[in-house]
């Protein structure tokens, strides 16, 4: 099954009653360290699928309160209890230099599964 990781997935995991086969993504994750990569296993990146999270602003936001918003997000990422509580859960916290950075990740990962949609054929049922 693919999921993601929950502190009670990992709990199974370092439990033995799972068995993680890889973390879809080019590299590991430093809270499964000995969970290979989908890279390690030679898949190739159009298979990799990361959660990932974000905030969003009404369109024509000025740039200062968007940059204001972006800064305090990537203040509140870099404490020490949130990246605590993010490797507990065994994910880890990878945040975008500028908001324009986290635009061409949304529009780029909003390109690529519509197209995988489109390719399996995938309809709204």
């Amino acid at each position: 099954m693919f999921d993601l990781m929950s502190g009670t997935l990992r709990g199974f995991i370092e439990g033995g009653q799972a068995r993680a086969l890889a973390v879809m993504q080019e590299t590991r994750i430093e809270a499964l360290p000995n969970v290979k990569s989908a890279k390690e296993w030679g898949l190739p990146p159009s298979t990799f699928m990361r959660s990932w999270q974000g905030v969003a602003v009404k369109a024509g936001t000025p740039a200062p309160i968007v940059t204001k918003i972006h800064n305090a997000v990537l203040d509140a990422c870099a404490t020490s209890g949130f990246r605590a509580r993010v490797w507990q859960l065994g994910s880890e916290v990878v945040t975008s230099k500028t908001p324009a950075e986290f635009d061409a990740l949304y529009r780029s990962e909003l390109k690529r599964w519509d197209t995988i949609i489109k390719t399996a054929g995938i309809k709204v049922e």
